[in-house]
């Protein structure tokens, strides 16, 4: 059967369907592009927290044996003080006790700190993850198939 109709619209129809094939594989590229610039983003400040996360635990590490150290030292000085002045019994079980409550108290606040300082951290990672996926699908929604 031949063709009665205009040559040239058939054409034109298959070049504007060429041309929009063409728009959806570039924006498809760009969304690709997207991805692989969140993704690295969101490594990179990963990364970041996973350092700060590390540094904190071995600044909490440090103040630990700081106070393992003090607690250590006061128990020690105070032990030797009071078998020099031939005190015993149970005024030294008692200045002892005292040093060793005093020590898991600083042990117990800096455990807290740092499980707080971990929760923010973590709270974080969550919002990077949910501020890259975002950014991803408001990029996807702009694409018009």
């Amino acid at each position: 059967m031949a063709n009665t109709g205009n040559p040239n619209k058939a054409s034109w129809g298959g070049y504007a369907q060429g041309i929009e094939v063409a728009r959806y594989r570039e924006e498809s590229k760009a969304y690709g592009q997207t991805i692989r610039a969140q993704r690295k983003g969101v490594q990179a400040q990963y990364g970041s927290l996973l350092e700060r996360q590390d540094q904190e635990r071995r600044a909490a590490t440090l103040s630990n044996d700081e106070i393992m150290r003090r607690a250590a030292e006061a128990a020690s000085v105070s032990f030797a003080s009071a078998g020099s002045a031939g005190v015993s019994g149970a005024s030294v079980v008692a200045l002892l006790t005292d040093i060793h409550q005093r020590r898991a108290t600083e042990q117990d606040a800096l455990l807290t700190s740092l499980q707080f300082k971990e929760r923010q951290l973590f709270t974080e990672a969550q919002g990077v993850q949910i501020r890259a996926y975002q950014n991803i699908l408001s990029h996807w929604a702009s694409i018009k198939p």
